[in-house]
């Protein structure tokens, strides 16, 4: 079955396809499994962007300390982390132009 992978920076909003996490990894992207693990916060960043203003950062410094902490984006990103592999994951070509938050 063929299917892509969408990174989304969390940081800059940045959105990107690709069809192995490898391919996303020598692109300079921070998505698991090559950096971190599926539904573990860790930054989800491209290669333009730095981990201080990411989720992770926000929470392993103390400004978050709960979900009522988070911005309307970080909850989004938490959310997104939460069901991967399958909020990052389309299968088939028609579901390409499919937003997944």
């Amino acid at each position: 079955m063929a299917y892509k992978l969408k990174y989304v920076c969390e940081n800059c909003g940045k959105i990107e396809f690709f069809h192995t996490p490898e391919e996303g990894f020598k692109a300079g992207w921070d998505y698991p499994p090559k950096m971190g693990e599926y539904r573990v916060v860790s930054p989800r960043t491209c290669a333009n962007c730095s981990i201080d203003t990411t989720l992770y950062w926000a929470m392993v410094t103390g400004a978050i300390k709960s979900r009522e902490d988070m911005t309307s984006n970080q909850k989004a990103v938490l959310d997104r982390i939460l069901k991967e592999p399958d909020s990052i994951t389309i299968n088939g070509e028609n579901e390409a132009n499919t937003i997944l938050v």
